[in-house]
């Protein structure tokens, strides 16, 4: 398999750099992403399903969004602690829904695994920086030409997502003028997830909207014209209005280096502008209410409530239970109840995002042990019985062939604006005994899918 691979494409460093299916290296350096040669098959009852699902959630979280006594109340203790989602909570408290001006986007990736019993099971949803569709399309694209292989999955990652960004700038612009509208692109001061923006950002810019990239530092900076944002520029007569921001960082605490970064994003919700995402999004696609969400649901009087506050049917309900893995909040039981959970498997997860979350056995026992606020956002969420992949899958890492028997995919599905429209799909396969599961900072590969 591995000589015939090598024979069909010699070098396939070369062709991924063409298509940039890669990332920076420390030296600033592209380095190609580890990926997978093998697509995982899906039947098309199964990837119906992914996508049914995608949508329910997306539907879920931007209705939680919009339902802001429930969102408070279910953030309340959060209130008092130093975590992100505190803190936005916080803001989000204070603000007056009259000075709310601003105008909420929802574009997210919903992270799902099947099970033994071959169902969907929800693992987290990414309502801010939700990344990686552009390059996941491109490697698909890439891997297509390379093995001219059939029944691949649709991946309009590229298409759909700059066409929701982009039609969103234009409507924000036309409420004032007829000039081209101007995207902020709100990134690391260190970005080594270069391409994947850089991709999208062109995709935005032929559809006729600028685009340009600042760190929260600099956003922070910006000047600002009654209720409008405004862009200097890089060149004199260069500065426009800014008609979209579009958050590829701010999911952690540490991307803010102080107060008045973080004063920003209540800032920006009074401004005449398009939010991606707005506070109300990023904290209801939280780890925290999404364990609210079960703890919620285990009461018939609380879930009867949050399926009429939702408008939820009760075909909703019955995929909504099945999608839930169980998952409770610290606040919600005792040290003793959490540790018997560890114990047996659960995972301990913190709000952070990125790789490093996510503790299992030992070390989980032993960082409770230490002490977790319970205003600090922690959850504990039961281990899915996810479906092992019994084929070989092949794989391009550093360089190297390599060949994993028995992997785990997870996938992640792309929902876009207040219609939750289909928008790609991200897929990354792992070691079957492999604790987290990034592309960027995890042990996984970039994977693709074939539907029969």
């Amino acid at each position: 398999m591995m000589n015939h691979l090598q024979r069909v494409n010699p070098d396939w460093d070369q062709a991924m750099i063409k298509e940039r299916v890669g990332m920076l290296d420390r030296a600033g350096n592209f380095a190609p992403l580890p990926v997978s040669l093998s697509p995982w098959r899906l039947t098309a009852s199964q990837w119906q399903q992914a996508q049914d699902n995608s949508r329910l959630l997306g539907r879920l979280l931007s209705g939680i969004s919009n339902q802001g006594n429930w969102l408070l109340e279910n953030l309340n203790p959060l209130i008092s602690g130093n975590s992100l989602t505190g803190i936005l909570a916080k803001q989000l408290s204070q603000l007056d829904p009259a000075q709310i001006r601003a105008v909420g986007l929802p574009f997210m990736r919903h992270d799902m695994l099947l099970d033994t019993a071959g169902k969907w099971r929800w693992v987290e949803s990414n309502s801010i920086a939700a990344g990686m569709g552009p390059l996941s399309d491109n490697w698909q694209q890439l891997l297509k030409q390379q093995q001219a292989l059939c029944c691949q999955a649709d991946n309009p990652a590229i298409v759909r997502q700059s066409a929701l960004l982009a039609g969103a700038a234009v409507a924000m612009r036309r409420r004032f003028d007829n000039q081209a509208p101007l995207l902020l692109f709100v990134v690391e001061q260190q970005e080594d997830n270069l391409f994947d923006q850089q991709i999208l950002a062109e995709a935005i810019q032929a559809r006729g909207v600028r685009v340009a990239r600042v760190s929260l530092a600099k956003l922070a900076g910006l000047p600002r014209r009654g209720k409008r944002l405004y862009w200097p520029g890089d060149k004199p007569g260069a500065g426009s209005a800014v008609d979209l921001v579009y958050f590829r960082t701010g999911y952690n605490r540490q991307d803010y280096q102080n107060a008045e970064q973080l004063a920003l994003r209540a800032t920006l919700e009074t401004l005449d502008l398009v939010l991606c995402p707005n506070i109300a999004l990023q904290l209801a696609g939280s780890k925290w209410v999404q364990a609210r969400i079960y703890e919620t649901l285990q009461d018939p009087w609380t879930g009867a409530q949050f399926q009429r506050n939702l408008s939820l049917s009760l075909a909703d309900m019955a995929r909504l239970h099945t999608l839930l893995v169980p998952a409770h909040t610290l606040t919600n039981a005792d040290d003793k109840t959490m540790r018997g959970r560890l114990k047996r498997g659960w995972l301990l997860k913190s709000e952070q995002e990125g790789g490093g979350s996510v503790l299992k056995g030992q070390d989980a026992i032993d960082r409770l042990n230490q002490g977790i606020g319970a205003d600090t956002g922690w959850i504990v969420m039961a281990p899915i019985d996810s479906q092992i992949r019994q084929a070989p899958l092949s794989l391009l890492k550093a360089g190297q062939w390599q060949e994993w028997t028995g992997s785990i995919s997870e996938l992640g599905m792309f929902t876009l604006g207040h219609n939750h429209q289909y928008g790609g799909y991200l897929l990354r396969s792992k070691p079957a005994g492999q604790l987290e599961g990034g592309v960027h900072r995890g042990g996984a590969v970039l994977d693709s899918l074939q539907v029969f």
